[in-house]
C-alpha cells in the first residue's frame, strides 16, 4: 500500500472502515490548540493551523518509516488554556475544562479498541501542556499505556537545544538578539510566512518589541497590560520565511522522533512530561492539593490545641 493510502482523514471514514483498521497498528494523531488572537499581523488560527501542518506532515515522514502502520488525522479541537487576555477571538476554556474535554475524546478513541493515540498539544502555554499530559495519564491508568502528549517535551529540548548551539546560524543568530520571543513574535511570523504568507500581514515588519518577563506572564493581568493595543510577545519585525522553514523542518523531525518512539514503545518514556511537569502549582489540581493540605492543617492544629485544653483541665 503506497504511504498516502496509509495516512486517513477520520471524518471521511465509515465506522465499518475505522473497525477494520489494525488495532495495534493504526495511530490516530489528534490536534488540541485554541484559536487565540495572535497580535495585529497574524490569524487567529495560527496555532491551530501551525500545528495541523506538522501533524499532516509528520504522518507523511511516520508512513515512510513505519510501512506496517496507518495513521489517522483526526479532526482539531479548537481550544486551549492560557490564552493572552483581553482581546476578541480567543477560543478559551480552563485548564481542568481543558483536560476534561481530552480525556473524554481520547478515550472515547481507547474504547474504539486502539493502542496508539498522539496528542499534538499546539499551544505552548505551560497549563495547556500540563492538561493534556494529565488528560493521557488518566487514559493511560484506565487502558494501559495508549496515549502520549509529548509537546511538554518539545518545549524542554527545543530550549535545551537552544541553549547548547544545536540550531542553525540563523536561529541561533536571531535567538541571541530576541531571547524572549513566546507570543507572535519573530517565531511564530516566521512559521507563518514559510507556511501560509497570505496570512500574515506586512505589518508585522514595523511593529515594536515586546518585553514580558516571567513574573509578568505568570500575572494575566500585568500581560493585558504590557500587549494592550498589540497582542504579540516578542519581536515580529525579525521574522524570515528562511527562518520558518528552519524552525518547521526541525518541529517535524523532532515530532516524527518522538512519535516513532511511542508507536515502537522504545525510549519513548523521556516524551510523557516536559519542564513544566515538575511545577506543581501549574498541575490542575493544585488549587485543589492546596485546600486539602491546608483543611489538614487546620484540623491537625485543631485536635492540637483540644488536646493542650484537655490536659490543662485535668492539672
Amino acid at each position: 500500500m503506497a504511504n498516502e493510502e496509509r495516512i486517513l482523514d477520520l471524518k471521511e471514514l465509515s465506522w465499518p472502515q475505522i473497525d477494520a483498521l489494525d488495532r495495534n497498528r493504526t495511530a490516530f494523531l489528534i490536534v488540541v490548540a485554541p484559536l487565540e488572537e495572535h497580535g495585529l499581523h497574524l490569524p487567529i488560527g495560527t496555532d491551530l493551523m501551525l500545528v495541523e501542518w506538522w501533524q499532516q506532515a509528520t504522518a507523511q515522514v511516520l508512513a515512510k518509516r513505519l510501512p506496517d502502520f496507518s495513521f489517522v488525522l483526526c479532526p482539531s479541537l479548537p481550544i486551549g488554556a492560557s490564552c493572552i487576555p483581553g482581546f476578541p477571538g480567543n477560543f478559551e476554556v480552563s485548564q481542568h475544562t481543558l483536560r476534561a474535554v481530552i480525556t473524554e475524546v481520547v478515550s472515547g478513541i481507547a474504547l474504539w479498541g486502539y493502542k496508539n493515540i498522539v496528542v499534538f498539544a499546539g499551544h505552548l502555554a505551560p497549563r495547556h501542556l500540563i492538561a493534556a499530559e494529565e488528560a493521557c495519564d488518566i487514559i493511560n491508568r484506565r487502558f494501559g499505556e495508549v496515549a502520549i502528549s509529548p509537546m511538554g517535551a518539545f518545549v524542554r529540548d527545543m530550549l535545551r537545544r537552544r541553549s547548547d548551539g544545536g540550531f542553525g546560524d540563523a536561529i541561533r543568530r536571531v535567538t541571541e538578539r530576541v531571547p524572549d520571543d513566546v507570543h507572535a513574535g519573530w517565531m511564530e511570523t516566521s512559521l507563518m510566512l514559510d507556511l501560509r504568507p497570505d496570512l500574515v500581514n506586512d505589518s508585522y515588519r514595523d511593529l515594536p518589541p515586546t518585553h514580558l518577563t516571567t513574573g509578568d506572564m505568570l500575572s494575566a493581568e500585568r500581560t493585558k497590560q504590557k500587549v494592550a493595543g498589540f497582542g504579540h510577545i516578542g519581536t515580529p519585525s525579525e521574522a524570515t520565511a528562511e527562518l520558518g522553514r528552519e524552525a518547521n523542518r526541525n518541529s517535524v523531525e523532532w515530532l516524527a522522533q518522538a512519535a516513532e518512539a511511542f508507536l515502537l514503545r522504545k525510549g519513548h518514556e523521556r516524551y510523557r512530561h516536559g519542564t513544566f511537569w515538575r511545577v506543581l502549582p501549574l498541575r490542575t489540581d493544585f488549587p485543589r492539593w492546596a485546600a486539602g493540605a491546608g483543611l489538614a492543617a487546620l484540623g491537625a492544629a485543631t485536635l492540637g490545641i483540644n488536646s493542650l485544653l484537655r490536659r490543662r483541665k485535668k492539672e
